[in-house]
């Protein structure tokens, strides 16, 4: 797959708001109940992650219509 300079211009943009709403405002500021096991010990997650994963996701989706995410 390839995309254009507009498109790609875009997809960093999203990724530019989804860090700043959502990564950025909680960086060492996570408490232990905002921290998880996803599939073992030492694969966690925290509440950051899957925040922005679904800004990430729902954009992504809107930017690339049918993409599979």
């Amino acid at each position: 797959m390839s995309i254009s300079a507009t498109q790609a211009a875009d997809l960093a943009l999203l990724l530019r708001e989804a860090s700043r709403a959502e990564i950025l405002p909680r960086f060492r500021r996570l408490g232990a109940d905002a921290v998880r096991a996803k599939s073992g010990p030492l694969d966690l997650v925290t509440d950051a992650d899957e925040a922005a994963e679904r800004v990430i996701t729902a954009g992504l989706e809107k930017l690339f219509p049918g993409c599979v995410v």
